[in-house]
């Protein structure tokens, strides 16, 4: 250590003109005998601290002098491309120079980031990178609109003022929809009530929604607001009461069969609005055009999507989540967390706003769970971990890319063939699907590795990067206490052929990162099969 530099020794061209990095930092003979093995005869070159440390954090090097080969010291500079720390941007001819000097990164790195380093990987940088697969690969982010008219109103007590909401939008007569009887035993039905009656409006009552709502309940819905002339229609619940509530407002208006649209034979062209009291952090209804229902006859689960069903606002009260168990309350948060890596794993390129949009919604996740599980009554773990819910499926990281879905068809037949908790059959199938896929893009499962699950970079082995990653993420699903493969739900290897059929893809494919047709999606259902090591 010498006036706050560190001594590394690296090739003799690297001066600071060159790598904006390093300076020369003039060896003596008496400096040299205190030198000893193959770093003896490397001429001696300085790192400024002030740019070094911001690669430490990837490489997990003490902060102590060091001696560095030419090798590690290129892949300081190629981490530093690759992970979008500040890496000095060089004049033409001082780039130029530093591409005879350095080799290539051990991995592709995009044109616009690596800032013309050398594009063929070099025989002395370890294995090639790996090839990606023909399949339309974009190269840009996506045009886009944006569309979330959703209000929110976020906090203690928010509950108490639905009426006022519903009459400042014109609704007189409300359909109050609910799940279990717990949401009337704990006294929220009865304040919501009172809400109403204080803002002059009507309501008529229909609980009993089980999680992955049905059909038969949706249509009970639909013929009861008929009857009773319903113009609004107030969710109490989950994801579960969410979904049915949209159903019901499609089905209202619509004098055919609500299936119609689920089935793509009909498109609506009005539905009754939908408002939100939310008392589960999971499935982030509450905020998007999205609604699940399975169908009875046959038990098929699908989803069906429309701005229409925008819930027009939502009431988000953190405290109402503090009595749901645990096992919910983790089956919830892998849903937040699967509803992100949908968004995550994409084909699209230069997204790297929405990239760490992902990332911040699952270390939100990651650190807050186990908090909420330890802690059940604390209102800023819950607090966070419902706003992530919110973050996680109104489509703002995942504006501009391409999103798969593939994993949520695979968990959702699962769900509706076992009557399975959806967080659960996403908890068995995401890592299994993951593995699957894994070497279409390594680097993208290595980035999460290292950015999320705080993995070590093996910059000449990304792949074994990737795999600790997928491992650290099953690793977490069993510490809170989720289930990783089939017999966690209760599912036998041999239904598998019956999964298959429920899934009705016949000679398409499903997902879009990867596009799966019916051969892959059962390597995966048998991958699910195996007992995590």
């Amino acid at each position: 250590m010498k006036n706050g530099k560190t001594v590394v020794p690296g090739p003799r061209a690297l001066s600071g003109a060159i790598t904006g990095v390093c300076a020369p930092y003039q060896d003596t003979p008496e400096r040299a005998k205190t030198r000893s093995g193959p770093a003896a005869s490397v001429p001696v070159y300085s790192v400024r601290l002030s740019s070094l440390v911001r690669l430490l954090p990837l490489l997990s090097v003490p902060f102590t002098p060091v001696s560095f080969p030419p090798q590690p010291l290129s892949c300081l500079m190629t981490a530093a491309a690759r992970f979008s720390f500040p890496c000095p941007r060089l004049p033409r001819s001082l780039r130029a120079a530093r591409n005879r000097l350095l080799p290539a990164p051990p991995f592709p790195v995009p044109e616009d980031i690596r800032h013309g380093l050398p594009a063929t990987p070099s025989s002395k940088t370890g294995p090639p990178p790996v090839p990606l697969k023909k399949t339309g690969r974009k190269n840009i982010m996506d045009n886009f609109t944006f569309y979330s008219p959703t209000r929110f109103f976020f906090g203690r007590g928010e509950e108490n003022h639905a009426g006022d909401r519903i009459r400042r939008l014109g609704g007189t007569k409300v359909l109050i929809h609910y799940g279990a009887v717990s949401a009337v035993k704990s006294g929220l039905i009865y304040r919501v009530t009172s809400s109403l009656e204080r803002a002059g409006i009507a309501s008529v009552p229909l609980g009993g929604v089980r999680p992955n709502p049905r059909s038969g309940r949706v249509r009970e819905g639909i013929e009861l607001c008929r009857k009773e002339k319903v113009d609004f229609i107030l969710a109490v619940g989950g994801g579960s009461v969410i979904d049915s509530a949209k159903a019901i407002a499609l089905g209202v208006p619509y004098q055919g069969d609500f299936w119609d649209f689920f089935e793509g034979k009909a498109f609506p062209a009005s539905a009754l609005p939908v408002g939100v009291v939310l008392t589960v952090a999971a499935a982030g209804s509450e905020a998007s055009p999205v609604t699940v229902i399975t169908r009875e006859d046959g038990m098929f689960k699908r989803p069906y999507s429309s701005d229409q069903i925008r819930p027009v606002f939502s009431i988000l009260n953190p405290e109402l989540t503090t009595s749901l168990p645990p096992l919910p309350t983790a089956g919830g948060a892998t849903d937040i967390m699967s509803h992100v890596l949908e968004r995550y794993f994409t084909n699209t390129q230069d997204v790297e706003l929405t990239d760490r949009l992902c990332e911040s919604v699952l270390l939100t996740v990651k650190n807050e769970l186990p908090l909420v599980l330890k802690h059940p009554d604390h209102y800023g773990h819950r607090a966070n971990l419902m706003w992530a819910g919110t973050l996680a499926h109104n489509d703002t990281c995942g504006v501009g890319r391409e999103q798969d879905w593939a994993s949520h068809a695979l968990a959702h037949e699962l769900s509706a063939f076992y009557d399975a908790p959806h967080g659960a059959t996403l908890a068995v199938i995401f890592p299994a699907w993951m593995e699957y896929v894994m070497d279409h893009d390594i680097n993208r499962f290595a980035q999460l590795a290292v950015r999320v699950w705080g993995c070590d970079m093996d910059f000449n082995h990304p792949d074994v990067t990737a795999r600790k990653g997928i491992r650290a993420f099953r690793s977490f699903l069993k510490m809170v206490g989720m289930p990783t493969d089939f017999a966690g739900i209760r599912a036998r290897e041999d239904d598998i052929p019956q999964l298959l059929d429920q899934l009705q893809i016949g000679r398409s494919t499903i997902g879009s990162f990867v596009k799966l047709d019916r051969n892959d999606c059962e390597k995966i259902y048998r991958l699910a099969c195996r007992p995590a090591a």
